[in-house]
């Protein structure tokens, strides 16, 4: 069954190494639960991991991933600053 994810922590290191890394790209491209293993990611969690994910299949470009780092981080910080605050007020009599 398929019911694990990787933790914020894991899937922001995966992204940076297929922004930077041209040897763990090569090896994510041919060999995905390895290439996870090596970024230090537990063997449960590959296992359980959806099939998908494990696929062998050709990435997109290095840029790709670099905006997707930059947009995460946008995204997070936006999702934080947009925090409502109750604003208490009285009606006029």
């Amino acid at each position: 069954m398929s019911d694990h994810t990787l933790t914020q922590h894991q899937a922001r290191a995966l992204l940076e190494k297929l922004a930077h890394d041209d040897s763990f790209r090569a090896l994510f491209e041919t060999a995905p639960a390895r290439a996870l293993h090596v970024l230090g990611i537990d063997a449960e969690t590959i296992v359980r991991l959806p099939a998908a994910c494990l696929h062998c299949k050709e990435l997109a470009g290095k840029d790709h991933y670099e905006d997707l780092l930059n947009n995460c981080a946008d995204a997070a910080i936006s999702s934080a600053m947009q925090m409502g605050v109750p604003q208490v007020g009285f009606r006029e009599r």
